[in-house]
């Protein structure tokens, strides 16, 4: 079948390489592979517009840019019901997903835990997934002071109630995976694939504590009544 990608995919993919273009796209992805094709899966071209199938799902890698402000900036335009999301698109992150609304993160339990790349699956409406209107990605702040700026009360207080949760499962991965690790690398390459996960959750918990303490010093000084 002839396929193409979903215009909202190719401007999201724009303004991402625009804002990070020295970004490590090795994990990027769009049209499925053989595994894909054989159950449910946006990466799947089974939408068919004027007899092309399009594709509405884009993976992007995670190193080189600041992934979690990305996608929490995706999922807060979700939850404020962009169309080009709404409407049967989600997010899939580091063992997490978004809930139906976008109104928050779940626990995401599929066989990939999506730490390598970040998943967007975009709207099954036709105006809303091959909408061409801008992101505000490339162009976007990224403080914490502007951020927290576009959520609602109830966005700030669940973001603040989730920030010690996060951060506690973070540190127990990375607990976990320091005391379970290959002590060298061995014939299969196994032990340097552990290091480089470890490398990996040790830059992400730093960071999360750094970010951690910025915001929750915002919402303190904001918290809402």
């Amino acid at each position: 079948m002839t396929w193409r990608n979903c215009e909202a995919s190719l401007a999201l993919v724009r303004e991402v390489n625009a804002r990070w273009p020295g970004r490590d796209r090795t994990s990027d992805g769009t049209i499925g592979d053989a595994a894909h094709a054989s159950r449910s899966s946006d990466h799947n071209p089974w939408i068919v517009v004027g007899g092309v199938g399009v594709v509405r799902a884009r993976d992007i890698d995670v190193n080189g840019i600041d992934v979690g402000w990305l996608f929490e900036r995706l999922r807060v335009a979700g939850a404020h019901g962009d169309p080009r999301l709404a409407g049967g698109g989600y997010l899939i992150l580091n063992r997490r997903i978004t809930a139906s609304d976008f109104s928050g993160w779940r626990v995401y339990t599929g066989s990939n835990p999506h730490i390598g790349h970040g998943h967007v699956s975009f709207s099954r409406n036709a105006a809303g997934f091959d909408s061409r209107a801008p992101w505000g990605i490339a162009t976007a702040t990224t403080t914490e002071e502007d951020f927290m700026a576009t959520l609602s009360d109830a966005e700030k207080k669940d973001w603040y109630a989730k920030l010690t949760e996060i951060h506690q499962r973070e540190t127990q991965a990375l607990d976990f995976r320091e005391h379970h690790r290959e002590p060298k690398d061995n014939q299969h390459g196994q032990g340097l694939s552990v290091r480089q996960e470890l490398t990996w959750l040790r830059e992400q918990v730093d960071r999360m504590e750094a970010q951690n303490k910025r915001i929750e010093a915002l919402l303190t000084s904001r918290a809402p009544t």
